[in-house]
C-alpha cells in the first residue's frame, strides 16, 4: 500500500481465552494484503545461550556522559533481551528491502488494538516530517481538553521518555541508519531507540491521539 513498505506483527499470534485477536482482521479489512504483513513470533527463551547473549547486550557498554536511561540497564531481564532479538530481526529485513527511504514499516505487537479510523489517519502522517514514530504513546501529561477524536498531531517526547516500540512507524532511510549501530545494546528497546536518536541527530516523536491501544 502507498507510502508503508511493510507491517511486521511480533510477539505471540496465538489467540488465547483471555484475548480476542484483533490486530490481523482490522488490518485486512483496511486494505492492506497478506503480503505486506509479515509475522515475527519472539524467539524461545530458552533459544538463547550467555555467549549469544553477551554477544549483543553489553551492559556496561560507554556512551560517554549519558547516564542509564532506564535502570534495568545494568540487569536487563530475559524477555526484554527476546524482545531485542525480535526486533532486531525486523530491522534486518527491512533494510534489504528495494524501496524509497521515504517509505515506512510498521511494527506492532500481536495484540495491539488499532482505533477504527487508525488507516485514514496514518495517510495523513505520510508528508510530515519524521524518522521514527510512536503510535501508541500517551504523555505523562495531557491538556484537559484533548480529545480522542481530535485530529493526529505529531510531538517530540519529553525528554529521556521511552519511545513505544510495540507500535511504532519507521522510515526506511532511518532503518538503514539504526539497524548498523543497535548494536551492541545497554538499555531495554524502547530506551534504546531513544539513543538511537541522539546518535543519529533526529528526534523522538509520537502521535496524539495514539492510533493503537497496547493491552500488554
Amino acid at each position: 500500500m502507498s507510502g508503508i513498505a511493510k507491517i511486521y506483527i511480533q510477539g505471540e499470534l496465538k489467540r488465547t481465552e483471555s484475548e480476542f485477536y484483533t490486530l490481523l482482521p482490522a488490518l485486512l479489512t483496511a486494505g492492506f494484503q497478506k503480503d505486506d504483513i509479515v509475522c515475527v513470533p519472539f524467539i524461545g527463551a530458552d533459544e538463547l545461550k550467555c555467549d549469544s547473549i553477551f554477544n549483543i547486550y553489553d551492559p556496561f557498554l560507554p556512551r560517554g556522559k549519558l547516564p542509564l536511561l532506564d535502570s534495568k540497564g545494568t540487569h536487563l531481564p530475559l524477555n526484554d533481551i527476546v524482545h531485542m532479538c525480535s526486533f532486531l530481526t525486523i530491522l534486518q529485513n527491512a533494510a534489504t528491502l528495494d524501496l524509497p527511504g521515504e517509505s515506512f514499516i510498521l511494527i506492532l505487537d500481536a495484540r495491539a488494538i488499532p482505533r477504527r479510523d487508525f488507516h485514514e489517519r496514518l495517510k495523513g502522517l505520510f508528508t510530515k516530517v519524521w524518522d521514527g514514530l510512536s503510535l501508541a504513546h500517551h504523555p505523562a501529561v495531557v491538556a484537559e481538553d484533548a480529545s480522542y477524536f481530535a485530529d493526529s498531531e505529531i510531538s517530540e517526547h519529553e525528554p529521556a521518555s521511552a519511545m513505544t516500540s510495540r507500535a511504532i512507524a519507521l522510515r526506511i532511510s532511518y532503518v538503514k541508519k539504526i539497524v548498523k549501530t543497535i548494536m551492541p545494546f545497554r538499555e531495554p528497546l524502547d530506551y534504546e531507540l531513544v539513543f538511537q536518536t541522539l546518535i543519529h541527530k533526529t528526534s523522538p516523536q509520537y502521535v496524539f491521539p495514539p492510533l493503537f491501544d497496547l493491552r500488554l
